[in-house]
C-alpha cells in the first residue's frame, strides 16, 4: 500500500522548510562570488518551495534558478512560487535536454520509489542524473530514505566515483518523517577508479545500524562541514524533448487516426437507377441473388429462392470407323422454389 500511495502522488515527500533552513547552513557561495553569480537546479521541484528558499537565502536571483517537473498542476505552483525561473513542466529529467555542467549547486529531492520500467530506484536514477549538469565543483545535496542509501550499492559507489568530502547527515527528528537522510557531496572533475572508492561502497552495509547513530545531524557543527558553491553561468539548453505519460494520453485521445480503430458503418445496399424488367428479375433469380420475402400486390406473401443447376443432355450420336460416339451437351437450368404461407413448396423451372 505503501508502494501504491507515492505512485498515486508520483512519488512526491516535500522537504520540510526546517530542513532547508538548516541546510543553508552548510552551504555558503565561494570566496568573491555572489548569488547573481550561481545557478541553482532543482530536478524535482515540487511545488518550487525549497528552490524558492535556497535561491532567497542565497541570493540567486528568479532567472538564474531552473526547476524540472513532473507533475502538471505542481508545474504551475513552481511559476508561481519563483516567478521569473526557468521551468520545464510537466517534464521528466529523462526528457528533457540540458547544457551539461552548468549548475553550482543541486538540491536533488527525488521520488522515493522503484524507478518506473528500469529496474533501479529514482534516487539513483536522479544523483547520477544530475551529476552530468553540474559543473565540477558544484554541490549536490541529495535527499533519500536512509535505508535506500544503505541498500543501493551503485548510488554509494557513484558518489565514491564522482564527489568530494561527501558526507550523510541525518535529519533532526522532529522533521524526520521518512527516515531521510541528506548526502552532499562536492562534483569531482572526473570520476576515481572504482579500486580507489571505498569510503562508502566498500563495508557500509556491514555496518549500517550502528553507523546510522554515528552519522551527524544536519545543521549541527556546520563550521566543520562546510561546501563552497562555485561561480556558474546558466545553461545554454534548458529545454524539454519528450512528452510525459499523461501528455501521450492526451494527445493519442485526441488523435484524428483514432477513426481507424471506429466500427465501420453498415454498407448500404445498392439500388439499380430504374425498375427491374422482367428479364432482369429472372436472371437475378436463376443467379441466386434474388432470395427472400415477397409481397406482390393483392397476393399472399411467400419466400422466394432462385438457384441454378447444370444438366447432361444427348445431343447426337456420331458413327466412326468401327466404332460409335454419344456426345451431350450440359444445359443450364434455373430453379425457382417459392415457400408459401400454409407449408406449401412449388419449385418450378
Amino acid at each position: 500500500m505503501a508502494r501504491l500511495g507515492s505512485n498515486a502522488i508520483l512519488g512526491y515527500f516535500p522537504a520540510p522548510p526546517e530542513a532547508i533552513d538548516v541546510l543553508m547552513m552548510h552551504l555558503a557561495p565561494a570566496r568573491g562570488i555572489v548569488g547573481s553569480m550561481m545557478t541553482v537546479l532543482d530536478p524535482c521541484a515540487g511545488a518550487g518551495g525549497a528552490l524558492a528558499q535556497l535561491g532567497e537565502a542565497l541570493g540567486i536571483p528568479p532567472a538564474r534558478r531552473h526547476a524540472v517537473e513532473l507533475d502538471d498542476g505542481r508545474a504551475e505552483l513552481v511559476r508561481m512560487t519563483n516567478p521569473g525561473a526557468r521551468v520545464l513542466g510537466p517534464c521528466s529529467i529523462m526528457g528533457c535536454r540540458i547544457t551539461p555542467e552548468s549548475f553550482g549547486l543541486a538540491w536533488t529531492n527525488p521520488p522515493f520509489s522503484d524507478e518506473l520500467g528500469g529496474g533501479g530506484r529514482e534516487e539513483t536514477a536522479f544523483a547520477c542524473r544530475v551529476t552530468y549538469w553540474l559543473k565540477p565543483g558544484g554541490v549536490q545535496a541529495l535527499l533519500l530514505p536512509y535505508k535506500i542509501w544503505t541498500r543501493e550499492i551503485r548510488l554509494r559507489e557513484h558518489f565514491d566515483a564522482w564527489y568530494d568530502d561527501t558526507e550523510v547527515f541525518r535529519l533532526h527528528p522532529d522533521y524526520r518523517k521518512y527516515g531521510e537522510v541528506c548526502v552532499i557531496g562536492t562534483r569531482r572533475a572526473r570520476p576515481t577508479m572504482a579500486r580507489t572508492a571505498m569510503r562508502w561502497s566498500n563495508a557500509w552495509s556491514y555496518y549500517s545500524r550502528s553507523a546510522e547513530d554515528r552519522l551527524p545531524i544536519l545543521g549541527v557543527s556546520p563550521k566543520r562541514y562546510r561546501y563552497l558553491i562555485p561561480a556558474s553561468e546558466p545553461p545554454r539548453v534548458f529545454e524539454k524533448r519528450e512528452y510525459t505519460d499523461a501528455e501521450l494520453c492526451r494527445f493519442s485521445a485526441q488523435s484524428p487516426l483514432n477513426r481507424l480503430f471506429n466500427t465501420p458503418p453498415e454498407p448500404t445496399k445498392a439500388r439499380p437507377p430504374l425498375s427491374l424488367a422482367e428479364g432482369h428479375i429472372g436472371l437475378l433469380l436463376a443467379a441466386g441473388h434474388l432470395n427472400g420475402l415477397v409481397e406482390p400486390p393483392g397476393e399472399e406473401p411467400h419466400v422466394v429462392r432462385g438457384s441454378s443447376h447444370k444438366i447432361k443432355e444427348h445431343k447426337e450420336t456420331v458413327e466412326e470407323a468401327n466404332s460409335t460416339k454419344d456426345i451431350f451437351r450440359e444445359r443450364v437450368v434455373p430453379l425457382v422454389r417459392t415457400v408459401h404461407p400454409d407449408g406449401r413448396i412449388v419449385d418450378r423451372r
